[in-house]
């Protein structure tokens, strides 16, 4: 990738955690072919266009000298960062946005215009932030973090045109006393976070029907590594569920998923919260680090109050086992249907799997197909 300039920025603080901060003058055609593959959600400029996207192109066409300072930018993580100053060239290793989408999805559509008319492209720069780290923990938090800092952007995240309200109706109509979280500033037990929702149900998504396009139903690590990408396939699916244009068969298949996922939204969320606090699994603790099957303490144990919170990486694993008890019953449409003596042996196959494919490490845990495959081998229905 070309670049004007560009400048180290790290601090302290970066160096000591083996990560690098840069910003950049970038020329615009130069960001066009970056992934957003970690961003929380891709350009939807082509079907919806707002009023961001028109002011994003109205600057491209009438005042493109200031674009790189009346445009917020781009922020972009990588594994690596390679500078050659002599050919002012910076090569990224894995690279994605995860901020700034809909900027270069304009400005994609903006240089295919210029094109077509057989017009120049003017020299115009785009400013780049590049975050360097091979932490996927920490590529995730600053996807969320840099999507949440205003209102505008926190409802990039839950989605536009109510992608969300049908989530909400459900948790307000079977667990009255809970709300779907739709701002930063609601906080507190009795709110839902919306992304945290998605994950649990893409995990659940019945064993019967399986995923939008890919024929392996049980690896579902990405609802447990992947905020963003839950958070677009349920956009996906929603979207494509009431979509007439879209291929028939598909959008029926997209239709059952949604309407699995409406109809057990309150019970998959009180399902979680029971597994993350299941007594049982007092049974399975060690002391860290002592040898022996079961469970670190500090995975099962809140360090602060002492009271029973398994970690995430433990639970994913589990949730999707237990998506072969998500069921078609009629009338009401959907159940979770969990045998009663389910949940020991489960919890067995799991300290088996965090022991033996782990490493005693739930984020090792929860991003492991063979973890997943393991787990569920010993409880599909």
């Amino acid at each position: 990738m070309q670049f004007y300039s560009i400048r180290n920025i790290s601090n302290a603080d970066d160096i000591k955690s083996s990560r690098k901060v840069f910003v950049a003058q970038i020329a615009i055609d130069q960001v066009v072919e970056i992934n957003t593959d970690e961003n929380v959600r891709n350009y939807t400029g082509e079907n919806r266009k707002t009023e961001v996207h028109r002011k994003i192109l109205e600057t491209l066409q009438g005042n493109s000298e200031r674009f790189s300072v009346l445009n917020g930018g781009i922020v972009i993580v990588t594994d690596e960062v390679t500078i050659d100053e002599k050919t002012q060239r910076v090569t990224l290793k894995s690279p994605s946005i995860i901020n700034g989408a809909q900027t270069q999805g304009v400005i994609k559509d903006y240089i295919t215009a210029m094109q077509a008319d057989g017009l120049p492209v003017p020299k115009t720069f785009v400013k780049v932030e590049i975050i360097e780290t091979t932490s996927e923990d920490l590529r995730r938090e600053i996807t969320v973090a840099r999507n949440l800092q205003n209102k505008v952007q926190m409802l990039s995240i839950y989605g536009v045109q109510g992608v969300y309200e049908d989530l909400s109706n459900a948790i307000k109509k079977e667990l009255p006393k809970y709300k779907l979280q739709e701002s930063e500033d609601q906080t507190g037990e009795n709110y839902v976070p919306v992304d945290k929702l998605v994950q649990i149900l893409i995990a659940l998504t019945p064993m019967t029907l399986g995923l939008p396009d890919t024929d392996d139903k049980v690896n579902r690590a990405f609802c447990y590594s992947s905020k963003a990408k839950c958070l677009r396939m349920y956009e996906s699916i929603w979207r494509s569920s009431d979509d007439e244009k879209e291929d028939p068969q598909y959008r029926e298949f997209c239709k059952k998923i949604y309407n699995a996922y409406i109809k057990i939204a309150p019970s998959a969320w009180m399902l979680y919260k029971r597994w993350q606090a299941n007594p049982l699994f007092k049974k399975y603790i060690r002391e860290d680090g002592e040898e022996g099957e079961g469970f670190d303490r500090s995975h099962i144990f809140d360090k602060k109050t002492d009271a029973i919170q398994v970690s995430d990486g433990i639970l994913f694993p589990i949730l999707t086992s237990l998506s072969n008890y998500v069921v078609a019953s009629r009338p009401s449409g959907w159940i979770i249907d969990i045998p009663d003596e389910t949940e020991d042996n489960i919890i067995d196959s799991a300290v088996f799997a965090y022991n033996q494919f782990s490493d005693s490490n739930p984020q090792t845990m929860g991003k492991s197909k063979q973890v997943y495959a393991y787990i569920n081998k010993h409880h599909n229905r």
